[in-house]
């Protein structure tokens, strides 16, 4: 088991460096390149879930320096059964000692009973995650377990970035002012009792806002004040506005991810999947110092 690191702090000092951006660690066997899958019995789980170690181990040795944090779904690796899992504890292990400044989320959208949380807390403690995804539901009060552990990092799920978030997250319901008669959509509301629930909790607590909706990302930031972290996926793959993103996340306090745009990269960029890869992230991360320089000068005009 592993102690728990303070997710904040480490996140706060790669902020500090200028890095913003997270890679998800998310392997898929059919996308993996010729060299990782070559010679393996498609059948052999405890094969691919060490290749899929190797890959990962390689793109982190290579990328490490350039990014905010990590964020590996445990689904991708749970699909290679329990070598998969055992897999993803050496590989969290493996970034905790060779390169202890760099945060781990652990992708795994969980929540449930208060009990059920305690159980999940304690894995996590295994896995050796910094900071993990999860789906507010329950409520605050089967969170409690997750709110109350010190130093962890907690993104709860609030505008997703998937085509069909609004079907729920934009059902419209009254305003918590009783005095109101405005109605405001559901994960408007998730928004606002999560910002509350930060001044009771242990944990660090942030949100996880799409790139493909920055009007409603826009929304979610004027709602839970400057400095809470938002996890922004969608960027990439999913077409997601950068530019519009960092605007609307307020050019700071953020993380912006990406997962199969950058661990398969060498499918549109050709040559090493290692050397796509950094360009993949080299242009990423030039597009996020573009656009906080553009929106500090917007704002710097505006004061003027």
């Amino acid at each position: 088991m592993h102690t728990q690191r303070n997710f904040r702090e480490l996140l706060e000092a790669r902020w500090a460096q200028g890095k913003y951006l997270c890679v998800g660690f998310d392997p898929v066997w059919s996308k993996l390149p010729p060299e990782i899958t070559k010679g393996v019995d498609k059948d052999n789980q405890q094969q691919k879930a060490c290749r899929v170690y190797d890959f990962c181990r390689s793109l982190v040795d290579r990328l490490h320096e350039q990014l905010a944090c990590i964020k590996p779904n445990s689904a991708f690796w749970e699909a290679f059964g329990s070598d998969g899992m055992v897999a993803l504890e050496k590989f969290c292990a493996y970034v905790r000692t060779y390169y202890p400044e760099l945060p781990i989320i652990g992708d795994v959208k969980r929540g449930d009973i208060g009990a059920t949380n305690e159980a999940y807390r304690q894995s996590w403690l295994h896995a050796g995650f910094d900071a993990v995804t999860v789906h507010p539901y329950l409520g605050e009060e089967a969170l409690r377990p997750i709110l109350d552990s010190e130093g962890l990092g907690v993104f709860v799920l609030c505008r997703t970035s998937n085509p069909g978030a609004g079907e729920f997250q934009d059902f419209a319901m009254h305003h918590p002012d009783p005095n109101s008669s405005v109605k405001i959509p559901l994960y408007q509301h998730v928004a606002r009792r999560v910002a509350s629930w930060q001044e009771r909790a242990k944990a660090s607590l942030g949100l996880v806002t799409g790139a493909t909706s920055p009007a409603e990302l826009a929304q979610v930031r004027e709602l839970v004040g400057p400095e809470m972290p938002l996890l922004i996926p969608g960027i990439g793959t999913q077409g997601g506005d950068l530019d519009a993103s960092v605007a609307a996340a307020g050019g700071n306090f953020f993380i912006i991810n990406c997962s199969s745009s950058v661990l398969y990269a060498y499918k549109k960029r050709g040559g090493h999947y290692l050397d796509a890869a950094e360009a993949e992230v080299v242009s990423v991360n030039e597009g996020i110092t573009t656009a906080r320089a553009s929106l500090a000068a917007e704002e710097g005009g505006e004061r003027r």
